[in-house]
């Protein structure tokens, strides 16, 4: 039997077009990793969405229809009736309410959309995956001589990395530095006198200098 968690993964993974149930929105209004698709590689992403589906029922990677209106029929995905009904609790999380509002999933996804567009790496970097250290997933990106370091946490309580540029030595040079970068939408790491500071599903990104 699929698991609640496991079907709302496959259904987000498989390409969100169909909003998400109060519980998940919360989940990932502070989850950096609603980024994590922007982030992988096309093969990456496809080997790691098709490992999830492999698990999952069948019936769960049917999309409801998309809610685009709160205020209208069938949530304003269609005048006729739809291949399946529109969940109730998903009529305050339409489109126009999304708009509407700065702290919701739309608009973190626009403006980490913003942030990836400025970013080579990016865009069209390769990508060398770094072995997990104090439950922090971490990996980087390069390309036209930037190096961008990406540190997730996907757990539901803090993690502390020490000393980053230790940490990640094969990633920095001798001498080499980390510097944040900011505007990227997710709920960020901070880098502090006792190392990085990980919240729970947090996000940090910073570039190797």
């Amino acid at each position: 039997m699929t698991s609640p968690q496991q079907q709302d993964g496959v259904a987000f993974l498989q390409r969100p077009t169909y909003p998400l149930a109060p519980s998940q929105v919360r989940r990932f209004r502070r989850d950096g990793h609603v980024f994590l698709p922007q982030l992988l590689p096309a093969e990456a992403l496809a080997a790691f969405r098709d490992a999830i589906v492999a698990t999952a029922n069948a019936h769960v990677t049917a999309a409801p229809p998309m809610p685009w209106r709160a205020d209208a029929p069938h949530a304003g995905f269609s005048t006729a009736e739809p291949w399946l009904p529109v969940d109730a609790r998903h009529f305050p999380l339409a489109v126009d309410g999304q708009l509407a509002a700065a702290d919701t999933t739309l608009a973190r996804v626009r403006t980490f959309l913003t942030f990836r567009k400025a970013q080579p790496a990016l865009l069209h970097g390769e990508q060398t995956l770094l072995p997990p250290r104090h439950d922090v997933l971490a990996f980087t990106r390069t390309a036209q001589n930037q190096t961008l370091l990406l540190c997730f946490n996907p757990n539901p309580s803090p993690r502390l990395l020490p000393s980053p540029t230790t940490v990640f030595a094969e990633t920095v040079p001798a001498g080499g530095q980390l510097r944040e970068l900011e505007g990227h939408g997710a709920t960020p790491g901070r880098m502090g006198p006792d190392g990085l500071a990980m919240p729970p599903w947090g996000a940090w990104i910073g570039g190797v200098v």
